[in-house]
This record gives structure tokens, sequence and C-alpha cells, in this order.
């Protein structure tokens, strides 16, 4: 009892969340924020980039806090006092019309955390007397997803005390929690997750494509997850893309189209790729739950093989 209370009371002092899921945030002036970095527009290693810009002053709910992010390439790591906000994404415009949209991340040392009674209003702005930080466009025009191995430390096995703080933080319910540490367990024990595989066997690089050229707005249904099965290989991909588990949970439910996928950062290589035939439906993200409790929330890729126009 003696272990259990001191490991709680440790809990209780290093891990409390300071932002929850649903708390109203400020994000501080743009001089405010500049302020905080270093040469090379970093804070702890975490970029605050040119797209970001647009959002100082403004008000936004916090979606989740991020404490633990998959790098790809590099697997689960670590971050410190660090949230995604609502609807505080990146257009692409910055970072050569990437179409990822991706969530910015935000050290809380950029938000001022709201009372409870001061309201939604995203136009607000803050009255800031920080002096003014000069740093080149250069330093700015940096993808935060590019970086994010700096911005980031190992996670370990003994790191596993995160999982409580997702809900306390909101980001996972109890249940969610626990199901996330039971797929953890049994990565750790097994080295993999068991999936089924595809019925219909085909070679890579041969999988079917459709051409829908769907565009931002019209209405499409996800098909069946047997339906999805048939057009993937071996590996659970169509044409390099694969099928995740995430997306499972969203089969024959109904989306407007958020935008087409034509271009986009592949993160590992740090370069400019193009992508056919795919597109990001509105409200269909990845909530990490059968990916070891990843909190990025990331945009899943759909492609128009996948899904159904609905007239």
């Amino acid at each position: 009892m003696t272990f259990i209370k001191r490991f709680l009371e440790k809990f209780q002092i290093r891990h409390n969340p300071n932002l929850k899921t649903g708390d109203v945030v400020q994000v501080r002036s743009e001089n405010e924020i500049l302020a905080t970095l270093n040469g090379r527009g970093e804070l702890e290693g975490l970029s605050f980039s040119e797209g970001m810009r647009k959002y100082c002053g403004k008000r936004f709910r916090v979606l989740k806090q991020v404490n633990k992010i998959i790098v790809e390439g590099v697997g689960m790591r670590r971050m410190n006092k660090t949230v995604i906000l609502e609807k505080a994404i990146c257009d692409g415009e910055a970072f050569n019309a990437c179409r990822r949209t991706c969530h910015f991340l935000w050290k809380e040392k950029w938000l001022i955390k709201m009372g409870k009674k001061s309201g939604y209003n995203q136009s607000t702005d803050i009255q800031s007397g920080a002096e003014k930080t000069y740093l080149s466009s250069a330093s700015l025009s940096v993808c935060q997803a590019l970086n994010l191995l700096e911005a980031t430390s190992p996670f370990h096995p003994r790191d596993l005390h995160l999982y409580l703080s997702d809900i306390k933080s909101g980001a996972y319910s109890p249940i969610e929690s626990f199901r996330v540490l039971l797929r953890v367990a049994s990565a750790m024990f097994k080295g993999f997750l068991v999936r089924p595989r595809p019925e219909v066997k085909v070679e890579p690089g041969t999988t079917p494509t459709i051409s829908l050229n769907l565009q931002p707005g019209e209405l499409v249904e996800i098909k069946s997850k047997d339906e999805i099965l048939a057009t993937l290989d071996q590996n659970f991909k169509n044409r390099g893309l694969e099928f995740t588990a995430e997306m499972s949970k969203y089969c024959g439910k109904r989306y407007r189209v958020l935008r087409r996928l034509d271009k986009m950062y592949v993160e590992e290589a740090g370069i400019m790729r193009q992508i056919t035939n795919t597109v990001l439906l509105d409200g269909v993200t990845c909530d990490g739950t059968e990916h070891a409790g990843c909190l990025r929330n990331c945009y899943c890729f759909c492609r128009e093989i996948w899904v159904r126009r609905v007239q």
C-alpha cells in the first residue's frame, strides 16, 4: 500500500495535466511567442511555423493534450506540455501547398488558459506589451512534422503512467485508455498485433484503383470493411497506402470530402511526394487507440476506391 501511495503522489506532482480537453485558451500574440523561441524558431525543439501566425490572439478549445506521439519511421515518443487545438490546422500554403492537413502542435507557453466565464470567441485579440522579436522568415518556414524527433524524447515501458494522464486530461475515457493499454501489452508480448489477412491475395503494386475526381463538400459513403479488404494486398495496402485499423470504425458511414490529397510531405524522408486518387474526409481522423495511444489526431488518408458517391 505504501508503494502505491508513493506512486500516486509522484504521479500527481509530475503528471497532473495543466490543459485538458475542452479548456478554452487564447493564443498569445506573435511577439510574445517569438520571445520564447531560440534562433532557429523553436521552443524545446518544437518549431513555431509560418502557418501558425494567423492564429495568434485568437481563442480555441483544447482538443487533446499530447504527451506521446508517433514519429514516423521512429515510433512512439514523449512530448511535454504540448496540446492540439480544435480547428487550428495547417493549410499547407506556407509549405509548398502540402495537403496533409495536420493539427498544429502548441506549447503551453504559447497559450493563455481562459476562465470558465471567459467565453469562446475566435476573433478576440491579446493586447501585448512584449518587445518585438525578429526572426528570419526561413526560421519559421520549417514544417513541425519534419523535426519532431528533436521536439520529443524516448518513450520507455515505464512511461505507461502517461496513459493515466490521458484520462485526467480527457484525451481518452477510462475504457478507451484501458483498451489502448491492452493493445500495448499485446504488442509488447507478441511483437505485433495480429490482424486478419485480406481475403483477396494480390501482389503489391497491382491493387485496383478508381478515379472519382471527388471535390471538397461532396458527400460520400465509406464502403464496408469487406469491400475495402478486397482492394488490399497482404500488407493491408492499396498501391502503397495502408488501410489502418482506426479507419474500420468509419466503414458504412457518410462524410463530406474535406479536400483532395494530391501532394504531401513524407515525414520520414522529409520530401514532398505526389499522391493520386486520395482524399481527406471531414471528421475522419485517427484517434490513436489502435496505435498505442498516439495523440496527433491525424486525418486518415482515404483512397477513392474505398468510398462511393452519395447522390
